[in-house]
Parts: structure tokens; sequence; C-alpha cells
């Protein structure tokens, strides 16, 4: 894993590669994948999912192609 042996070589560089470790995990996130991510970046279940929680959120609220919203007006001629 190219993270950990940048933060291996560099030492504290570990506080500067988590941001961008979690950037990329939320990137790779695709709403199923939570076990490969533990496995890929070595995290617990519990990591990954603090980190992914603002984009479950998003996938959740985002609206299914097609559905149509109470709100939409039909349009008239």
């Amino acid at each position: 894993n190219f993270i950990q042996k940048a933060a291996d070589i560099h030492g504290q560089a570990d506080t500067l590669l988590i941001p961008i470790r979690d950037r990329l995990i939320r990137e790779e996130y695709n709403g199923y994948n939570v076990y490969e991510l533990c496995k890929k970046w070595d995290l617990g279940e519990s990591m990954v999912r603090t980190i992914i929680r603002d984009k479950i959120r998003e996938l959740r609220q985002a609206p299914i192609d097609g559905q149509v919203s109470l709100f939409d007006v039909p349009e008239t001629e």
C-alpha cells in the first residue's frame, strides 16, 4: 500500500496522508463494498463506515432514476 510505505518512510506523514486515504475511500465506495474497503485499506468496519458516513447519506437521499417528485407540476399545453 503506497500510503503505508510513505508513512513508514516519513514517520509523521501519517497525519498528512489520512485525509488523502479518506478521500480515496469515499471515492471508491459504491454503496456495497464496505468489506472490500476494510480489507484493501486494513481498517475496521466501524472506521470505514465513519469515513463514508456522509457519502451514505448522500446516496440514500438521492432520487431514484426516473422518480417523479410529488411537487413536479405536469406540463400543460
